[in-house]
C-alpha cells in the first residue's frame, strides 16, 4: 500500500472511531512489528516497510488493532476487554498477524 494512502486511512479511521485529538499517527522503521500503540507519546505508528509490502486490507486491520488499544482500558493488552472494543470497531481482534502479512526478506540467515 502507498504510504500517503495509508496515512490518510489512519487519520480517517482515528477520527471515525473517536480517538482523542491528542493522539497522533506516524510511520516507524520496524521490520518485525506492524503496528504500535504508544501510550506515553499518545501515538499510533505503523511500520513503513510492512505498509509498503502489504495490501489495504492488512493495513486497515492493523490500524484498527492499534485504535482498539487506544480505546480499551489502559493495560488491557489483548484481553477480553480489548477484544470487545476491537470487534466493536470492525477489527478481527487477532493478537498477532500471521501468514497473510507479507514480511521483508531477512538480510542474514543463521546456520548452526
Amino acid at each position: 500500500m502507498d504510504l500517503q494512502d495509508a496515512h490518510k486511512l489512519a487519520l480517517r479511521l482515528m477520527k471515525q472511531h473517536k480517538v482523542p485529538a491528542s493522539w497522533t499517527f506516524r510511520f516507524d522503521r520496524s521490520k518485525v512489528r506492524f503496528g504500535k500503540c504508544d501510550y506515553t507519546a499518545r501515538q499510533i505508528s505503523l511500520s513503513r516497510h510492512l505498509v509498503e509490502l502489504n495490501n489495504t486490507s492488512e493495513v486497515r486491520e492493523t490500524i484498527l488493532h492499534e485504535i482498539a488499544h487506544v480505546l480499551a482500558p489502559r493495560g488491557a493488552g489483548h484481553n477480553a476487554a480489548w477484544r470487545r472494543v476491537a470487534q466493536s470497531i470492525g477489527c478481527n481482534a487477532k493478537r498477532c498477524y500471521g501468514e497473510e502479512v507479507v514480511r521483508p526478506k531477512p538480510r542474514f540467515k543463521g546456520i548452526c
